[in-house]
């Protein structure tokens, strides 16, 4: 088996980026840690794989967050 470790980084817009170090975040932006498992037997192609959030979890819609005013 192989385990691949990514970070998931979602934008308030709904953009995903995925990075392999960990990511500076911007205010808007909330990551994940992935520990992807890879059974040894698969090839390179890529595939689709379905994310969800686990049972229980409280999702928290951030309040309206505004920048630093620029003079």
């Amino acid at each position: 088996m192989n385990i691949i470790k990514r970070w998931l980084i979602v934008r308030a817009n709904g953009a995903l980026r995925v990075t392999t170090r960990r990511p500076s975040l911007r205010y808007d932006e909330i990551s994940f840690r992935l520990n992807i498992t890879i059974p040894a037997s698969w090839g390179c192609e890529a595939g689709t794989v379905d994310l969800s959030i686990p049972e229980g979890t409280v999702i928290v819609q951030p309040e309206e967050m505004e920048g630093p005013e620029i003079e």
